[in-house]
């Protein structure tokens, strides 16, 4: 994920770069007034664009909450009736497979019932 934000900020950088390095063009004379639809566009492209990152960053940002959540998870083994508690994160928790906070990876066999609470 930081590497993708990484190269998207280097080809920005890139970018930007080489457009100043061009020579400035004269600019034509124009006959007519630049219409109102340009004018609007110039501050409309900018705001959608910042709303897009704003977004995208809010959803990170939630993302990364939901799987910093700590769950007690409960297995229920139906063979010898025993119950056996683990504290996990929600990012660590991938079906009938999880990784525990202490880094202990579990994976329930068929007949192994799990039980998810919030941990309060």
């Amino acid at each position: 994920m930081l590497t993708k934000i990484l190269v998207t900020l280097l080809v920005i950088v890139v970018a930007m770069m080489s457009m100043k390095k061009r020579q400035p063009q004269e600019k034509q004379q124009y006959s007519q007034p630049p219409s109102m639809a340009s004018t609007w566009l110039k501050f409309l492209a900018p705001a959608i664009a910042g709303a897009v990152l704003l977004a995208a960053a809010a959803y990170s940002g939630w993302q990364w909450w939901q799987g910093q959540q700590l769950l007690e998870v409960r297995v229920h083994d139906a063979n010898s009736q025993q119950t056996q508690q683990y504290q996990v994160y929600r990012k660590d928790l991938d079906g009938r497979r999880f990784t525990t906070k202490e880094g202990l990876y579990v994976e329930l066999g068929a007949s192994d019932r799990l039980e998810i609470s919030e941990l309060k």
